[in-house]
């Protein structure tokens, strides 16, 4: 939407969104199915593909990946975490290519999908949540567990309890990275929290005063 008043186009039907958003669906489909085939090129077929429900309300698609920890290069590893991320910027691409070679619906489908994927690309490369751009990282530098390990780091030191011996003995540097990124984490956390709050407030005014009027 924000892509086509940008564009100078009408705001886009209800027709419109519900067309883009059975397409993204399918985009998300293409996503996991690209980890899917590059953990099996990687030779560690995955287990399943499903869909879970991100903090008990948002339902997101996945594939099990659990024996990806036989994969042993880093490279292979990184290849694997970024499979949908590429998948989704050569959508993105495609889609926008559509939207400045069309005219009317089509175009604002194309346009809409391009918003879509953009907030996809953006939620993927977040290096504060488990996305796959953390996963990236976490692969091409032999990290293990960065978020969490930089949550329980943040806990220890707000809390004034001594770092176990295996992470007291990391340079002073490193564990300030730590408590910095588990700082970041934290209050991006808050806030979507504050962030979904007003929103469900938002609606609930809007239904409350549908009712009564």
């Amino acid at each position: 939407m924000v892509l086509s008043s940008l564009a100078g186009g009408p705001r886009p039907g209800v027709l419109v969104v519900i067309t883009a958003v059975v397409i993204q669906l399918v985009s998300i489909l293409l996503h996991e199915s690209w980890h899917a085939i590059v953990a099996g090129y990687l030779g560690t077929p995955i287990r399943g593909l499903g869909v879970a429900l991100m903090f008990w309300a948002i339902p997101i698609a996945y594939v099990d990946r659990t024996d990806s920890y036989r994969v042993r290069s880093r490279r292979g590893l990184t290849m694997l975490a970024l499979a949908g991320i590429f998948s989704d910027g050569v959508v993105c691409g495609l889609e926008a290519a559509i939207a400045w070679a069309s005219t009317g619906t089509v175009r604002q489908v194309a346009l809409t999908l391009c918003a879509f994927q953009l907030t996809m690309l953006v939620t993927n490369l977040n290096p504060f949540t488990q996305s796959d751009g953390v996963a990236a990282v976490e692969a091409a530098t032999g990290s293990v567990n960065l978020r969490g390990r930089s949550m329980f780091v943040l806990r220890r030191v707000l809390t004034r309890q001594p770092l176990p011996p295996a992470l007291a003995v990391m340079r002073p540097a490193v564990r300030w990275g730590y408590f910095i990124y588990g700082l970041l984490c934290s209050l991006l956390g808050l806030l979507v929290f504050g962030m979904s709050v007003v929103w469900i407030g938002y609606w609930l005014s809007a239904l409350l005063k549908g009712f009564l009027l």
